[in-house]
């Protein structure tokens, strides 16, 4: 068959991070309109699960979907392979899967999701050739033989083990002899998700609940005492990094409020 079709992505970067999602289409130039049947190839392995779709999504990207992508039909040719990284990366260059001349090229100096990256610099072959203090996409120019080179970024990654905890209250109203519950939220980085947290409680600036794994503060019937202002604090095990909160503000009410 002189019929060859060929794999594109979307978003159209080769490189995808864990967690993220991508398509691959089989594009056939054919102007027969039957219904084709599609087949998917990694490293040269067939891909059941994708038998027959034109487009397949690969949702929350793990590192073994990583690899040479071919498609074909039952009348086509295999595609040329088309190489998918899956990077776990703090930081990394995206390129399309492919570039021809008079395109213009784009690349993304891509900080892994959720993460707080910022002040990108474009290298080529050392030199730097663009800078952004907040976008991370770069139009490098249209396409031609003299951009061949070796291309790196920087970005300056604030490498926060978690997020600033938040403190919430359950009701910042609420009935003497009712369950008051505050809650302590913060977020992990993605690449420390096993690391334990402890958790402190405190009215008005005193302590009522000391550092424990905890994350709620809970009093079974609350009492007028217990109005106030709530912060939170999260450390590490070793006390090595602790952070507090903001502060989240309860009233209670006596039995005579109306």
């Amino acid at each position: 068959s002189s019929i060859k079709p060929f794999v594109s992505f979307y978003p159209n970067w080769a490189t995808v991070f864990t967690k993220e999602s991508v398509i691959l289409t089989c594009n056939v130039d054919t102007s027969e309109p039957i219904d084709q049947i599609y087949y998917w190839y990694r490293d040269n392995q067939i891909l059941s699960l994708y038998t027959g779709a034109k487009s397949v999504k690969i949702d929350h990207a793990k590192q073994e979907h990583g690899g040479s992508y071919q498609c074909q039909t039952a009348e086509s040719d295999k595609s040329e392979p088309v190489r998918l990284h899956v990077s776990h990366s703090w930081l990394t260059l995206k390129v399309p899967p492919f570039v021809f001349e008079g395109d213009e090229l784009y690349v993304s100096c891509a900080g892994y999701p959720g993460y707080s990256a910022r002040y990108a610099v474009l290298y080529k072959n050392s030199k730097v050739i663009g800078s952004s203090p907040s976008d991370a996409d770069f139009l490098v120019g249209t396409t031609n033989m003299t951009m061949s080179g070796l291309y790196r970024c920087t970005r300056l990654v604030k490498d926060e083990l978690f997020s600033k905890p938040v403190a919430k209250v359950n009701e910042s109203h609420l009935k003497q002899g009712k369950v008051l519950t505050v809650t302590c939220d913060t977020k992990l980085s993605p690449h420390r998700e096993t690391t334990e947290l402890q958790f402190a409680f405190y009215r008005n600036g005193h302590n009522v609940q000391g550092f424990s794994l905890s994350s709620q503060y809970g009093v079974p019937s609350a009492q007028l005492e217990d109005s106030g202002n709530y912060t939170c604090e999260v450390q590490t095990p070793t006390g090595s990094v602790r952070k507090r909160s903001n502060m989240a503000h309860i009233q209670i009410q006596g039995e005579h409020y109306t």
